[in-house]
């Protein structure tokens, strides 16, 4: 088990650190303590389980949106707005908050929460918070795959 806390007191200060040092294929428990993880997570690996403390102290947020620019300075659109991007299979989410906080739709476009497109996936007393298009489930975008490079997947592209 790996336990993120952002006052050191954990083995990981960050939530993508701890998900980036996991290894092997043995299901994985990551632990986050309380506290507002500013911060885009992409959960690849296979059998992880993220749980928080507490929904309500507990929460990964992040603000990117629709219109945000690309590297080539046009729109990023909906599917790379995601503050937690999930592709592996088996995911087990608990006891934490997912929020975009990139405003409201009619100024910023879409801004997911979450985007699910691993298997089997699961979430357990959990908020999600957008002002727009808050979940996203179904198949990874193409474009999202090499937006969220350098982590790599294999999850089925429509």
């Amino acid at each position: 088990m790996l336990t993120v806390a952002q006052d050191g007191s954990g083995d990981y200060r960050t939530i993508q650190e701890a998900i980036n040092a996991i290894g092997g294929d043995a299901e994985r428990m990551i632990r986050v303590r309380k506290g507002v993880y500013r911060e885009r997570v992409v959960i690849h690996p296979d059998r992880v389980t993220l749980a928080g403390e507490d929904p309500a102290e507990t929460v990964i947020t992040w603000s990117a949106c629709a219109k945000d620019p690309d590297g080539n300075g046009k729109e990023r659109g909906t599917f790379l707005s995601a503050s937690v991007i999930v592709t592996g299979k088996d995911v087990r989410v608990e006891n934490l908050t997912v929020r975009n906080d990139a405003g409201d739709g009619r100024d910023v476009g879409q801004a997911v929460a979450v985007y699910a497109a691993g298997d089997r996936g699961s979430w357990r007393n959990c908020r999600l918070i957008a002002h727009q298009d808050t979940l996203f489930c179904g198949p990874l975008m193409p474009k999202v795959i090499a937006d969220i490079q350098p982590y790599t997947t294999d999850a089925e592209c429509y």
